[in-house]
């Protein structure tokens, strides 16, 4: 809902009202409204008096106007407050390429079968050739150079897990660790682990690592339903194993968790069991999406109604033991128009050395290759090649390209949602709102009402 100027105002006047008073939305809750303006930073109760006024202003009225201006100037004056005021965060305009932050897959392979891997983990023995690792890194050393950032960051991930590739993640952080002796400055590291390592690969990531994300779906009968070893075998003693590792010495990690439609009812269970069992303060948990391997192992995500459900119990759990259960589409906290850095300045590199803008597409065999590849790292010049026009249709993955999502309250927080899923959505059209859309909106108006109360 947009609140229009109305007549009567001066020329500057109205050029700023039209600049500031965007996005006003009135949310129906109990028999009462929530007006969020989330630019501005406004939330407030509003009868269906005050509601009405806002929509007859919006469609020209000018009295209704005049009335907000005699009895609402406290609101209004909020409401014409700069967006930047608020702390927006977002990509505002096509950057050149020049990265000085690398994601390196260096694997295709996995340790784990998941039963609803996007990236179908393990099924190809794929790896980062050795020449493809070192000129990227040193790319991406000319480029710190260059910004004078003083810093360089390198994530390991990818669709398979660093474990099934353990001596090129050696020769890779010791490589890492010469350049930052050679050139006089710090690299901060992060890797994505599913937890499958032994003790000595413990204490070596403890060591060499800043940060983990361990992603594991609960205690022994979740995980090892949905994330078996190769031969089948249980997979939860291995990360168990890791995660106690981790706590002793003081590690600093996070919880993955995936949701399935079997899984879901157990969420609160899931949740207590994390707080109950170690130390991570902060623990994720993400909706299955029906993606790759899914298609044949019969896993299916949970019901939005499900999720929203199960997921308001289980944070409330969290909460009462210090933790924070979080969900990527729901942050009320984030002002901005891009859910991640997949629309647009993103740069990882596939074990084939393709260039990719996005975690979860990792091969050509993958239809959305098309949308979020954009280069490739060229042995023979020793460097990454870009296609510039596919680079920047990639800044249009944000939400202001999304029509879809004009009305919606959530638009400046989820901003359009994970741009896969909702490439996804708009490739496979239902007459049903999506089921993230459904989760997205919930569970932020479940934040928007903790902030009224507070």
């Amino acid at each position: 809902m947009w609140v229009s100027p109305m007549h009567g105002d001066s020329s500057n006047n109205i050029k700023r009202m039209e600049e500031n008073f965007k996005d006003i939305f009135c949310i129906p809750h109990d028999g009462r409204y929530i007006v969020y303006a989330p630019l501005h930073g406004v939330i407030v109760w509003a009868n269906g008096k005050l509601v009405n006024l806002l929509h007859r202003a919006n469609k020209g009225d000018v009295s209704a106007w005049q009335t907000l201006k005699q009895n609402n100037n406290d609101l209004l004056s909020l409401l014409g407050s700069s967006p930047e005021d608020r702390g927006f965060q977002g990509v505002q305009e096509i950057s050149r390429f020049a990265p000085t932050e690398v994601t390196l897959f260096l694997t295709a392979d996995c340790t784990l079968r998941c039963g609803y891997c996007y990236a179908r983990g393990g099924e190809r023995p794929n790896q980062l050739s050795w020449d493809t690792v070192t000129g990227v890194l040193q790319q991406i050393v000319t480029n710190v150079k260059a910004s004078n950032a003083n810093q360089m960051t390198v994530h390991f991930h990818g669709g398979g897990d660093v474990s099934a590739a353990w001596p090129l993640l050696l020769r890779t952080r010791k490589y890492i660790h010469e350049m930052e002796r050679s050139h006089g400055f710090k690299a901060r590291t992060s890797v994505g682990l599913n937890g499958m390592l032994d003790a000595e690969q413990r204490s070596w990531i403890i060591a060499h690592i800043d940060r983990a994300t361990v992603s594991i779906d609960g205690p022994p009968e979740v995980q090892n339903k949905q994330r078996p070893r190769p031969d089948g075998g249980e997979s939860f003693s291995y990360v168990d194993s890791t995660l106690r590792a981790f706590d002793r010495a003081g590690y600093p990690y996070g919880i993955r968790t995936t949701v399935t439609s079997e899984s879901v009812e157990k969420l609160e269970d899931i949740a207590a069991f994390f707080c109950r069992e170690y130390e991570a303060k902060r623990i994720k948990a993400e909706p299955m999406f029906p993606r790759g391997r899914a298609d044949e192992t019969g896993f299916h995500p949970p019901s939005a109604e499900a999720f929203v459900s199960h997921f308001r119990k289980a944070r409330a759990i969290a909460r009462e033991a210090g933790r924070e259960l979080i969900y990527s589409g729901a942050r009320l906290d984030a002002l901005t128009n891009v859910f991640c850095r997949a629309s647009g300045d993103s740069c990882a590199i596939t074990p084939e050395g393709e260039i990719t803008s996005c975690y979860e597409v990792v091969s050509r065999d993958d239809p959305l290759s098309d949308v979020f590849f954009y280069g490739h790292f060229d042995t023979r010049l020793g460097q990454m090649v870009v296609d510039e026009q596919r680079r920047k249709s990639l800044f249009d993955l944000d939400v202001l390209h999304k029509p879809f999502c004009d009305k919606c309250f959530c638009k400046w927080h989820c901003a359009g949602d994970c741009p896969v899923k909702a490439i996804h959505a708009e490739r496979n059209p239902s007459p049903n709102l999506p089921d993230r859309c459904r989760i997205n909106r919930e569970l932020t108006k479940d934040q928007i009402l903790e902030a009224l109360e507070s």
